[in-house]
């Protein structure tokens, strides 16, 4: 896969953290990066490389590069995350690998109480999508943006769209494409809530 220079910059970042901070950590978490979890092994003292556990939310490809880069994590005995049975069965038939966990990615809707968040909110007729994730191209948040003001446009006046998540920017300011998206919601009932 590309790895662009925002990617890089990232990757850098993260690492001067670890290695800086690493032993004020119980665990680092790595989101699902196979290229930063490398980097980071590659980097990183055998003290910090026993406090990392990967998540990982997708299916693992036959790749050699993505085989390689998984067996270097099953040589540090990284604990391996999945969101579902199947990712889980695939890292250990892949890898031959047990470290290998589930915990699925899911809301426990009996958490909630709607009454309230209506009364709260004053939206008990409204409808309300929510997307949660980071604003990056590759994810669709502009296609979900121009879906939701086609169907404002159509006379649907009682929805709103919350965004939830942030850009892959560290340096704070808007990224092109979250401006491009920002640009897109304008004049429509759309919330940007960031982290």
């Amino acid at each position: 896969s590309d790895v662009c220079s925002s990617d890089l910059r990232y990757f850098d970042f993260v690492l001067k953290e670890i290695t800086k901070k690493g032993d004020k950590y119980d665990y680092i978490l790595v989101e699902n990066n196979i290229i930063l979890l490398n980097d980071i092994l590659n980097n990183c003292s055998n003290e910090l490389i026993h406090k990392i556990i990967y998540h990982l939310h997708n299916d693992v490809d036959t790749l050699e590069y993505t085989q390689s880069n998984l067996r270097k994590v099953v040589k540090n005995n990284i604990p391996i995350i999945c969101v579902s049975q199947y990712v889980a069965n695939r890292v250990k038939t892949l890898c031959e690998y047990n470290n290998v966990y589930i915990l699925r990615n899911a809301i426990d809707f009996s958490q909630f109480d709607y009454n309230l968040y209506d009364k709260t909110n004053g939206i008990s007729n409204n409808i309300v999508i929510t997307y949660a994730g980071r604003i990056a191209e590759y994810k669709g948040v502009l296609e979900l943006i121009q879906a939701f003001t086609c169907l404002c446009d159509k006379g649907y006046k009682n929805i709103k769209l919350n965004i939830i998540g942030s850009y892959n920017n560290l340096n704070g300011k808007d990224d092109l494409y979250t401006i491009k998206v920002k640009k897109a919601a304008k004049g429509y009932n759309v919330n940007f809530v960031g982290f």
